[in-house]
């Protein structure tokens, strides 16, 4: 069974009537679809990796003369 994922904030939020919506807490514009959010850790994943893998060659004792960064598949 997939798991359904919790509420965003702009569901849960309850205006009051003293004050208006955020447009941050808009729905509208706020919520993203599951493929777009997938897509986000995808991309800040290989982000990471090629950070990770930058600072490691950086911060080398004997570094090489060019650091090189490949993303691995």
């Amino acid at each position: 069974m997939a798991s359904v994922p919790p509420p965003s904030a702009a569901r849960l939020y309850r205006a009051n009537r003293f004050v208006s919506l955020p447009a941050e807490l808009d729905p509208d514009t706020y919520d993203t679809s599951p493929e777009k959010r997938r897509a986000e850790v995808e991309r800040l994943a290989i982000r990471s990796r090629l950070k990770r893998q930058y600072l490691l060659q950086l911060n080398n004792p004997s570094p090489p003369a060019v650091i090189v960064i490949c993303p691995q598949r």
